[in-house]
């Protein structure tokens, strides 16, 4: 039981940054100020953003619980 957790908490972490860091890739891109920005870009970048910080929050989280199972 503990092998196929501490597996699945590795995985997560793989996905999570990858996630993390295409996501922060892809908001470094922009090249508009905010006035430039349509309704849509807004949203889409808010959307990001979610992503970015929920991946950070998760990854956080796995980290410590892959810590406590690793001690």
């Amino acid at each position: 039981m503990s092998f196929e957790v501490t597996e699945y908490i590795k995985q997560r972490l793989e996905e999570l940054s990858k996630t993390k860091s295409d996501t922060f890739n892809w908001l470094k891109t922009g090249t508009k100020t905010v006035d430039e920005l349509t309704k849509d870009e807004e949203m889409e970048i808010l959307e990001k953003k979610m992503i970015y910080y929920s991946a950070t929050g998760a990854l956080e989280e796995l980290g410590r619980l892959k810590k406590k199972l690793d001690e």
